[in-house]
């Protein structure tokens, strides 16, 4: 495990590693406002089935993140609902 300690001057270089790892396929860990949370690629699927057995869930869903909203039709079905 590898602990890193953010700083604005550090902030390209952490970027830099935490991109190495997921797409390494290694889960990371990282904090939010309340708590802390699991990362991994999504599209690597032995990375999440990796969070799937830390959080020792079978059926329960995890959520994602992505960085734009036309990302969203690549992983979930959109009805329209207007």
């Amino acid at each position: 495990m590898k602990i890193l300690k953010y700083s604005k001057k550090n902030e390209e270089q952490i970027i830099s590693e935490v991109a190495k790892a997921l797409n390494e396929g290694k889960i990371i860990i990282y904090p939010t406002e309340t708590v802390y949370g699991l990362g991994a690629k999504i599209d690597i699927k032995d990375s999440v089935l990796k969070i799937f057995k830390i959080k020792k869930r079978q059926n329960k869903p995890l959520s994602i993140a992505l960085s734009s909203v036309s990302e969203i039709e690549k992983y979930a079905y959109i009805n329209d609902l207007s």
